[in-house]
């Protein structure tokens, strides 16, 4: 019995404890924001806002720092013991000369290699991660350069799975930059598997000349949460995994052109050994296309 106790004990000390904080976000007018970015920084746990602006999110520290941001706000750091209520300000976004310019939309060509034969990750969930892809800017997209369509494929449990589209350009040191969306954009898929066209032709953006991010936010969120039955291994048990959809279609690539949000901060993707016994370095890249108008 004592040694019992012992090991329990034992097992209690060797994993963290995490607490459940709460709080909510608002702008300078008390307003609620809906769908804001939080992370832990540094670390792969992370959750959006509601549509109320509410959140919840686990923590093994209250001295730990939340990283929140959201289109059209200024990104904000707090610690954890201070997220009662979270008050993000109004950025001003600047328009470039180029963004003005109204499209013919004459002419089309689509950009971007998307494979169908890729796989849909339901483990990529700890966070609202951010997955974008770089396009390189090409001579020849000076007769069709507005960004017209983003193609994105998914597949979804539920009829409604909302996702949050993202455009950037690129920094100095060649990862996104500033967010060319002057307000936020959002996506709702049906239930399935499916290739949706997203419009970005309000915004009137032209090819940067230095390329351009575009990609995809995950919402965690209450109305894409859908418990999946799993087993694992030769377990006859069935459990329920929790799953926020839409998923996003990946292909296995040579190219490193994938970044990723989380923890705060962007990281590149790089290649590794995909599959065995095949010693092929590969790296996953979201099956996005565009397409490209005058």
């Amino acid at each position: 019995m004592i040694e019992n106790r012992l090991f329990a004990l034992l097992l209690l000390l060797s994993f963290p404890i995490f607490s459940q904080t709460k709080g909510i976000v608002v702008d300078e007018n008390n307003k609620p924001i809906p769908y804001v970015n939080i992370w832990v920084e540094d670390e792969n746990v992370g959750t959006s806002s509601e549509e109320n602006g509410h959140f919840e999110i686990k923590v093994s520290d209250m001295n730990k720092t939340l990283v929140f941001s959201s289109i059209g706000f200024e990104s904000k750091k707090i610690k954890v013991s201070e997220t009662g209520k979270v008050i993000l300000k109004t950025s001003s976004f600047k328009l470039d000369e180029l963004l003005i310019m109204q499209s013919k939309r004459t002419k089309e060509i689509e950009i971007g290699k998307v494979r169908k034969s890729g796989v849909y990750d339901v483990f990529a969930h700890n966070g609202p991660n951010i997955y974008v892809k770089y396009f390189p800017f090409d001579p020849k997209y000076s007769k069709t350069n507005f960004i017209n369509q983003m193609v994105l494929h998914t597949a979804s449990e539920i009829d409604d799975a909302t996702v949050r589209v993202h455009v950037y350009n690129v920094n100095d040191e060649g990862f996104p930059g500033d967010e060319l969306l002057d307000r936020d954009l959002l996506f709702t898929v049906g239930k399935g598997r499916n290739k949706s066209k997203i419009d970005l032709s309000e915004f009137n953006i032209t090819f940067p000349k230095k390329g351009v991010f575009v990609g995809y936010e995950l919402l965690i969120i209450e109305k894409n949460r859908f418990n999946t039955p799993v087993s694992y291994g030769d377990a006859k048990e069935i459990h329920l995994m929790k799953v926020y959809y839409p998923l996003v279609l990946r292909n296995w690539v040579d190219e490193e052109n994938t970044f990723s949000y989380n923890g705060g901060k962007w990281h590149k993707q790089k290649k590794y050994k995909y599959k065995s016994p095949s010693n092929d370095l590969k790296t996953f890249e979201p099956a996005i296309s565009l397409v490209l108008t005058n």
